[in-house]
């Protein structure tokens, strides 16, 4: 997760996903931030991005 970070990577959080299971947006990693699709598709733009989803 350290070479994600420093390489400039970042993690997005389903909204609905926190929220259901109660987890405190606070305790993410700090390149994470909690978004939805329309943040994730916005991010991605018109350029082919590789995407998971677990």
């Amino acid at each position: 997760m350290d070479r994600f970070a420093h390489a400039g990577g970042h993690y997005i959080a389903c909204g609905i996903c926190v929220k259901a299971k109660g987890v405190d947006p606070d305790s993410l990693v700090d390149n994470a931030e909690v978004a939805g699709t329309v943040q994730l598709w916005e991010w991605i733009g018109d350029d082919c991005t590789a995407t998971f989803s677990f």
